[in-house]
């Protein structure tokens, strides 16, 4: 199903049309401005020719400020996203390294190297179960559970604390 033109983000590529291709611009002059120090009001208020009321963001700051912050945003997310593939290209690398030394003979030290690179690229990946958080001490411990998650018939969370003699 095709996007419609100004659905998603004032950066979203996936539909080109004279209109995204316009709104981008726009950001791009809201960013520019921004970048030289422009508050939100006066990048709202300078002149765009195809702007509401010809104005970049027809006077309104909270516009110009959520386009922005939103340009950041996404800029950000698709650069931990391009970090996040780099280094899972390169752990496949290593494994693709490891495997020509031995890793699937059984080699118990090629072994070990490729269950700590697996281990990393899982984390990395957001495959690994929440890890088990063992505290030694005195002190209170506090469980919070949303009493929505009840109401709509989600299980409710259970929490064990055990003695030790350590």
């Amino acid at each position: 199903m095709p996007l419609l033109p100004n659905a998603g983000s004032p950066t979203d590529k996936k539909v080109v049309t004279p209109e995204t291709m316009r709104r981008d611009d726009r950001l791009e002059e809201a960013l520019r401005l921004r970048r030289y120090g422009m508050s939100y009001q006066e990048i709202a208020d300078t002149p765009w020719e195809d702007g509401p009321d010809g104005l970049l963001y027809g006077g309104d700051r909270h516009n110009a400020r959520r386009a922005i912050v939103n340009a950041r945003n996404d800029t950000i997310t698709e650069a931990a996203e391009e970090v996040k593939q780099f280094e899972i290209d390169r752990l496949d690398m290593i494994l693709q390294g490891l495997a020509s030394k031995g890793l699937f003979e059984g080699v118990p030290e090629i072994v070990r190297a490729g269950l700590g690179v697996i281990s990393t690229r899982a984390k990395l990946l957001g495959l690994n179960a929440p890890t088990e958080i063992n505290q030694r001490g005195g002190g209170n411990v506090q469980l919070i559970v949303d009493p929505a998650a009840a109401r709509v018939g989600m299980d409710v969370a259970t929490f064990e604390v055990v003695e030790t003699d350590d």
